[in-house]
């Protein structure tokens, strides 16, 4: 294995940097055009949420339907706005199944019962 140069190192951090700056830069957009699409509004439950609320229950959550670490991780079709609990359904308590693109037409299963937003 070659021996790396300090500047070497530190060009190689710098570029990990950059494309780490740029991921948040894409993922924040992202959440803005969500947000907007959306309409500051639940798509599972359709209750409207805020992102800045000082009550955490009722706090605007951003869901990645395919993961964060996918080929469209950062785009509108892969992000859906849900409130506190209905995120905390599919997280913690893995109830809630959410399938579909964010952008057309979501499906969202529960208990078994099935809907579409």
């Amino acid at each position: 294995m070659p021996d790396l140069t300090r500047a070497a190192m530190t060009s190689r951090l710098d570029q990990k940097s950059k494309k780490a700056r740029k991921t948040e830069q894409d993922r924040r957009a992202a959440y803005r055009l969500v947000d907007i699409r959306d309409g500051y509004r639940c798509r599972c439950c359709t209750v409207k949420v805020s992102a800045h609320s000082p009550d955490l229950t009722k706090r605007l959550e951003h869901h990645h339907i395919r993961g964060r670490f996918g080929k469209d991780a950062e785009t509108t079709a892969n992000i859906v706005t849900l409130c506190k609990t209905c995120h905390d359904l599919r997280h913690v308590k893995r109830t809630l199944v959410i399938t579909g693109n964010a952008d057309q037409l979501l499906t969202f299963s529960l208990g078994g019962k099935e809907w579409n937003n």
